[in-house]
């Protein structure tokens, strides 16, 4: 079953947001320590109005067990979205930083869709976009692909990503991925 994720949820999806994305999160909060990066990702989930929000994310679920998580919202909230993210660093980790825009208005951004690793292959993870995909019809539809990962751009290509361009994220290049359908 995939549903919307309520703050109650944030135990069991931290960890996956965490998994999709931990050098970012080092860039974060300066700590490549994974057990504090999923202490801060807890504490943003369960927040409104923030990149990592229970808000922005659908999570499939099997017997009680949460799967996957899919985290996204609007490109247009971008800077919003984020300077939440930035003021709540500065607040717990005494850190000023930025970090570029990986979307804009025009689309919905995928920001990190996870699959734990015991149910990794098993059309989760492909569920999760098609749910989203029709919540958002008709809808353009965006990420951010590791240049060093193209068993996941692959993955995004059968599912009729196409690439755009390179964006930078954290000093990194990643590749642009989006959907129209």
């Amino acid at each position: 079953m995939i549903r919307t994720a309520t703050p109650n949820d944030a135990p069991l999806v931290a960890p996956l947001i965490y998994q999709a994305m931990p050098e970012v999160l080092t860039k974060l909060i300066g700590t490549d320590n994974k057990k504090e990066g999923i202490f801060f990702l807890e504490r943003l989930f369960t927040q409104e109005k923030n990149q990592y929000s229970y808000q922005n994310t659908l999570i499939y679920e099997k017997n009680n067990e949460i799967l996957g998580s899919l985290v996204y919202y609007n490109g247009a909230l971008i800077d919003m979205l984020s300077q939440s993210v930035f003021d709540f660093v500065k607040k717990e980790y005494g850190r000023t930083i930025t970090l570029e825009k990986e979307t804009s208005a025009g689309e919905y951004y995928i920001d990190t869709l996870s699959v734990a690793p015991k149910a990794q292959g098993k059309g989760i993870g492909s569920s999760l976009f098609f749910h989203l995909k029709e919540l958002l019809k008709g809808e353009t539809i965006g990420l951010l692909v590791a240049m060093d990962n193209p068993q996941a751009e692959k993955l995004y290509n059968r599912l009729g990503f196409i690439y755009q361009d390179i964006k930078l994220l954290g000093g990194s290049p990643y590749k642009h991925l989006i959907y129209r359908e």
